[in-house]
């Protein structure tokens, strides 16, 4: 893989949500294309367990109504940073919608927004 292509993909990598969720296992993924260890569409392998996280996170929301970060660190056992990010990729995509600010932000799903209004 020539350098431009490679930056190519390293870009395509960091704008991607698995990226936002999971930036250490997207760049290793990203490296094992470049490298030739893995073809491109492997690429988002490694990043298939935060897609799993997120499955999680939003069957937690699901069952408790809400889901503060403390919620998805506890059950998940990730670092306060990782679930920042994991609940900030998913807002983004519009599967959880974010209610109140800084530390008693809590996340609910949207339909459970439509329900309530």
């Amino acid at each position: 893989m020539d350098v431009t292509a490679a930056l190519v993909e390293l870009g395509r990598a960091m704008a991607s949500a698995e990226y936002e969720a999971d930036p250490g296992g997207v760049l290793r993924a990203w490296v094992e294309v470049v490298t030739g260890e893995a073809s491109p569409g492997d690429r988002w392998r490694p990043a298939e367990l935060p897609t799993d996280r997120a499955a999680l996170a939003l069957a937690l929301a699901r069952e408790r109504g809400a889901v503060r970060n403390g919620d998805l660190r506890e059950a998940l056992g990730l670092g306060e940073e990782t679930v920042r990010r994991l609940l900030a990729a998913l807002v983004r995509e519009g599967r959880l919608a974010r209610l109140g600010d800084k530390r008693g932000a809590r996340y609910v799903l949207p339909d459970m927004l439509a329900g309530a209004g």
